[in-house]
C-alpha cells in the first residue's frame, strides 16, 4: 500500500490504461502498473474484494470510473451516486453503500483503492436489488424458492464495455406492480417516521359509534394520517368533536379490513392493539415484503398464479394484469404452507384423498379411537401392507390404542364425496412437499378475515370459477361444470402449464393503492426485519475512519 500512495493520481491511472493498451505484447509476465493495482487488491482485506482480482487481471487492468488523466468519469459516479440516493426508496439503507464522491474524496491520493472501492460498491448494491439483501434460507426455513441468479463478473464487463450503471443497476429491480406499490407506501411511512410526531393512544375503553370520550379526537388524527378517514376542509373543525360519529365508524371499518380484524367499526382490543403500531413498524414491515419481492424471479411469465399464504388471495395474471382474485385458506402456524415455486398441469375431479402420514397420526388416529365409528362416518378406507400390496382392514377390528407416531403401518384413504377434505377438485402441482391447490367442504371457513386452518395445502374459494378460467373461460371445450355434475374421478389435463408462485407477504398494497397488513403467522418476518435493521453497517474502512 505504501507503494500505491507514493503514486500520483496521474502516474496510477496511466499504468493502468498502459497496461490495458500493451498486455497483449507482454503477457508473458505483469508489468509494473498490473503488479501495483495486484498489490492494492491484496492489501485490502476483505472477502468482498477477492472477485474483483480476478475480473482486473482479465480485463487487463481497464479502470471503470477513472479516465487516462487520472480523472474520475463524473457522468458514471453521478449515476452511482443516484441509485445509491435512491437505495432508501427499495428499503435499502444508502449507508449501507456510502457516497462514490465520498469514497473518491477520502482516497484522492490512492486513485486505485478508489476504483477498486466503487467497484464492490457498484456489485454490492447490484446484489442487493438483484436478489435481496439476505438468504432467505438463513433465517426462513419455509422459504423453499432459490434467489435470483446474478454475475458480479458480467456486470463489471458490462460497466467495462461502457454500459450505464443506472440502467444496469435498474434492469435487476422486480417490475411487478406489487414492487411498485411497496415503494410508494414506504415512502409515505417513512416520512411520517422521520417527522416525529406519532405518539402512541393512551389507555381507553372499547368504543362503539354514537359513544363520547377524549381519546377519538387523536384516532380521529390517526385515521386521517393512514388515509383510513377521509373528509374535506370544512370537516376539520370536526377532527376534534369527541364524538364517535358515523364518519369515524366508516374509517374504523376500513382500518380493520385492510388489516384483518373483524369488521365491526368496534375499537376493541385488537383494533386499539393495530392502532397503536408506529409508522416506524409498519415502514420495517414494508421493507421486509420489498426484500421478499427481491427474492423472486424478475418475470413470472406471462400467465401465472400468485397465491399469498399470508394474505389469503390468490391472483390469476393474464398479460400482466388481475383476471381472477379468490380468497384462500393456508396452512396453521405448526403446519406452514411453504414458499416455493411449481407448475399447474392438471385437475381431479371428483378426487379422493390418501390421508398424509403425518395427520393419519397426529388428527384422525384419536378421532378414531374416542368414535370407533369415525372412519366409517367420513368414508376413510383402511389397508395395511402386506406381502407387497395394501391389504384392506376392518377398522372395528383394530385396536387403535396400540397404534401411534412410531407404530402406524395402515394407508387412510377417504373416498370422493360430500365429506372428502379435497372436495370436489384438486389442482395437479408437482412438488415434493404435498402441497396442492384444493376444494373444501368447509366453505363457511372463507368467511373468517384470518384464514390459517389448513394442514398446509391452500383451498381455494370458487375453485370450480378458477379451473374454468385456466381450461377455457368460454366453456366451449371444456366445461367444468358439466365435469362435477358427471359421477366418478378422473383427470383432465390443462392446455399449458400454470406457474403457480406460493409466498408469504404478510404486508401488500392492492390495487386500489390501500396498504394491506395481517399478522405474521408464521413468525419469520420479524426475524427478517431484525436482520434488514441490523445489516447495514459501512464497509469502506478509510471512509467510515473518516
Amino acid at each position: 500500500m505504501s507503494r500505491i500512495r507514493s503514486l500520483s493520481r496521474w502516474g496510477v491511472v496511466s499504468l493502468l490504461w498502459l497496461v490495458c493498451t500493451t498486455a497483449q505484447s507482454e503477457q508473458a509476465r505483469p508489468s509494473q502498473g498490473q503488479g501495483d493495482l495486484l498489490t492494492a487488491i491484496q492489501q485490502v482485506q476483505h472477502s468482498d474484494l477477492q472477485h474483483l482480482q480476478t475480473h482486473y487481471q482479465q480485463s487487463g487492468f481497464l479502470p471503470l470510473w477513472f479516465d487516462q488523466q487520472g480523472m474520475p468519469f463524473s457522468a458514471r459516479i453521478d449515476e452511482l451516486q443516484e441509485a445509491v440516493t435512491a437505495a432508501a426508496d427499495h428499503g435499502l439503507y444508502s449507508s449501507r453503500y456510502s457516497s462514490p464522491h465520498q469514497i473518491i474524496a477520502s482516497y484522492q491520493d490512492q486513485p486505485a483503492l478508489a476504483e477498486l472501492w466503487l467497484t464492490d460498491l457498484f456489485v454490492r448494491l447490484a446484489t442487493d436489488l438483484g436478489r435481496g439483501q439476505l438468504n432467505p434460507r438463513d433465517f426462513d426455513r419455509h422459504w423453499l424458492m432459490n434467489r435470483p441468479e446474478l454475475s458480479s463478473d458480467a456486470l463489471i464487463s458490462a460497466l467495462s464495455r461502457g454500459d450505464s450503471p443506472r440502467l444496469l443497476l435498474a434492469s435487476l429491480t422486480p417490475t411487478h406492480p406489487h414492487y411498485a406499490r411497496l415503494q410508494e407506501a414506504y415512502r409515505r411511512y417513512r416520512a411520517l417516521a422521520l417527522a416525529g410526531n406519532w405518539q402512541p393512544l393512551p389507555e381507553f375503553p372499547t368504543l362503539r359509534e354514537g359513544e363520547q370520550h377524549e381519546v377519538i379526537p387523536k384516532i380521529r388524527a390517526q385515521l386521517l394520517r393512514e388515509g383510513d378517514l377521509v373528509t374535506d376542509l370544512n370537516s376539520l373543525s370536526a377532527l376534534q368533536d369527541s364524538e364517535f360519529d358515523a364518519e369515524l365508524a366508516k374509517a374504523v371499518r376500513h382500518f380493520q379490513q385492510r388489516h384483518g380484524l373483524q369488521v365491526d367499526a368496534i375499537i376493541g382490543r385488537d383494533t386499539r392493539a393495530m392502532l397503536n403500531r408506529s409508522p416506524a413498524q409498519t415502514a420495517s414491515e414494508i421493507r421486509a415484503s420489498l426484500e421478499r419481492w427481491r427474492w423472486l424471479p424478475r418475470s413470472l411469465g406471462e400467465r401465472y398464479l400468485l397465491v399469498n399464504s399470508a394474505g389469503y388471495e390468490l391472483e390469476l395474471y393474464e398479460q400482466g394484469q388481475v383476471s381472477l382474485r379468490q380468497k384462500v385458506i393456508s396452512g396453521q402456524r405448526r403446519r406452514a404452507t411453504p414458499s416455493f415455486i411449481s407448475d399447474l398441469t392438471y385437475l381431479i375431479i371428483h378426487p379422493n384423498w390418501t390421508v398424509p402420514r403425518r395427520l393419519a397420526v397426529e388428527d384422525m388416529l384419536p378421532d378414531q379411537r374416542a368414535d370407533p365409528n369415525f372412519f366409517a362416518t367420513k368414508e376413510i378406507s383402511v389397508s395395511r401392507y402386506e406381502d407387497g400390496q395394501w391389504v384392506p382392514q376392518n377398522p372395528h377390528e383394530i385396536d387403535w390404542t396400540q397404534y401411534g407416531r412410531n407404530n402406524f403401518p395402515f394407508r387412510l384413504r377417504q373416498s370422493p364425496g360430500p365429506h372428502n377434505s379435497l372436495g370436489q377438485i384438486r389442482f395437479g402441482m408437482d412438488n415434493p412437499y404435498s402441497i396442492y391447490l384444493h376444494d373444501t367442504p368447509a366453505r363457511n371457513l372463507f368467511s373468517f378475515p384470518l384464514r390459517a386452518f389448513s394442514s398446509g395445502c391452500i383451498r381455494v374459494e370458487g375453485i370450480a370459477e378458477l379451473s374454468q378460467r385456466l381450461f377455457d373461460p368460454t366453456g366451449s371445450t371444456v366445461s367444468v361444470e358439466e365435469e362435477l355434475a358427471r359421477p366418478g374421478t378422473r383427470r383432465l389435463a390443462l392446455p399449458d402449464p400454470i406457474p403457480v408462485y406460493l409466498v408469504y407477504l404478510p404486508v401488500w398494497v392492492n390495487e386500489a393503492g390501500v396498504l394491506q397488513v395481517r399478522p405474521d403467522i408464521y413468525g419469520t418476518n420479524a426475524s427478517l426485519i431484525s436482520r434488514l435493521e441490523s445489516d447495514f453497517s459501512l464497509i469502506y474502512p478509510q471512509v467510515a475512519a473518516q
